[in-house]
C-alpha cells in the first residue's frame, strides 16, 4: 500500500488546495475550507493505476523526476529500430509523437502541458513536488502545439489516442474556428464509439460559449467535458468561459502548483489546469471500476445519478 500523498511525502502538498483542503493548510493562498475535488478520499480505494490519460498538446517533459515513472510506453514498439513494429503508422513511437514535427520525441518547449501532466499523474510520496490526481496513471504524450493548434494535428493526435489504447484524453487548448465543429465530429464520435472520454477546458476568454463557442469544449458529443475554472474561494474565475449548456462541471483553475520542464515546478491559472482536475478523476474512477462505460464515468463526474 503506497499510502496517500502527505505534506511530507511531497513538499508542495500543503500549496495543493485544489486536492485537498481544510481552509487552514493551502498556503500561501487565502481558501474556502472544501472548495477541492476531495482527492484525498479516493485515494484510498484507487489512483489511477492501469488507465492511460493522453495529454494532448505542447509536449511533455518525460523525463522530468515527478513524471517519468508515469510516461506511457507503447507496448508494440522496438525503441530505436527505425520500424513501425505495431503498424500503427508512426515509426518508433515509444514514448508518444510530435504531430508537428513529425517525430518520435514530443518535448515540452513552453511549459504548458508538463504542467498540465503533472496535475493529472505526478508521482506520489516520492518526497519531491507535488501530488497528482490519478498519481498512478499513465501519461501519453502527444505534441500538436500551443495553445491554439493546427486542427488538422489536433484531429490526428485525438486518433492516435484512440488507437493506442487510451481511456481520458486532455485537451487543454481551444480552436476558434467556426468550421471546428463540422470538423470535429467525426472524431469525436469515434472517441464515442471507442468508449473514450474527451475533457476540454473551456478557454479563458471569459466568454459565454453558448454564444462564443470554442471547440472541442463546446462540441455536443456526449463524451466530451467542458470544463470551467473555479477559484480557492469556489468561484468561477473570471476568466474562464461558462455557459449553461456548453460548460458541464467547474474544477479548481487557479493557483495551481505542478510540474516543469527541467525538474522545476511553477504555478499557473487557467481552464488548462482545470481540466486536468477532471482528467484524473475520471482515470482515478475508471481505475476503481474498470468496467464503467464513458456515459457511467461522466455522468458520476457530473453527480448525475
Amino acid at each position: 500500500d503506497h499510502g496517500v500523498a502527505t505534506a511530507s511525502a511531497d513538499p508542495f502538498f500543503p500549496s495543493q488546495w485544489g486536492l485537498e483542503n481544510d481552509g487552514t493548510t493551502s498556503e500561501p493562498w487565502a481558501v474556502l475550507a472544501d472548495a477541492d475535488i476531495d482527492a484525498d478520499a479516493g485515494w484510498h480505494r484507487t489512483r489511477g493505476a492501469g488507465v492511460v490519460v493522453a495529454v494532448i498538446d505542447s509536449g511533455v517533459d518525460i523525463s522530468h523526476p515527478d513524471l517519468v515513472n508515469n510516461i506511457w510506453h507503447n507496448p508494440g514498439e522496438t525503441c530505436g529500430n527505425d520500424v513501425d513494429d505495431d503498424h500503427n503508422g508512426y515509426v518508433d513511437d515509444c514514448d508518444g509523437w510530435d504531430f508537428v514535427n513529425n517525430d518520435n520525441t514530443p518535448e515540452d518547449l513552453n511549459g504548458h502541458v508538463t504542467h498540465v501532466a503533472g496535475i493529472i499523474g505526478a508521482e506520489a510520496n516520492n518526497a519531491i513536488g507535488i501530488a497528482g490526481v490519478a498519481y498512478e496513471s499513465q501519461i501519453m504524450a502527444l505534441k500538436i502545439g500551443n495553445e491554439a493548434p493546427p486542427l488538422s494535428a489536433a484531429i490526428e493526435a485525438i486518433a492516435y489516442a484512440i488507437d493506442n489504447g487510451a481511456r481520458v484524453i486532455n485537451a487543454s487548448w481551444i480552436v476558434e474556428d467556426v468550421n471546428a465543429a463540422t470538423y470535429f465530429e467525426p472524431i469525436l464520435d469515434a472517441a464515442e464509439a471507442a468508449g473514450v472520454l474527451v475533457v476540454a477546458g473551456a478557454g479563458t476568454s471569459g466568454n459565454n460559449l453558448d454564444s462564443h463557442p470554442v471547440y472541442p469544449a463546446a462540441s455536443t458529443n456526449p463524451n466530451v467535458i467542458a470544463v470551467g475554472a473555479s477559484t480557492p474561494q469556489d468561484e468561477r474565475a473570471p476568466y474562464s468561459g461558462f455557459g449553461p449548456a456548453s460548460v458541464d462541471v467547474f474544477a479548481p483553475g487557479e493557483h495551481i502548483a505542478s510540474t516543469m520542464p527541467g525538474g522545476s515546478y511553477a504555478v499557473f491559472s487557467g481552464t488548462s489546469m482545470a481540466a486536468p482536475m477532471v482528467s484524473g478523476a475520471a482515470a482515478l474512477l475508471w481505475a476503481a471500476t474498470p468496467a464503467a462505460t464513458a456515459a457511467e464515468v461522466k455522468g458520476a463526474l457530473l453527480d448525475q445519478s
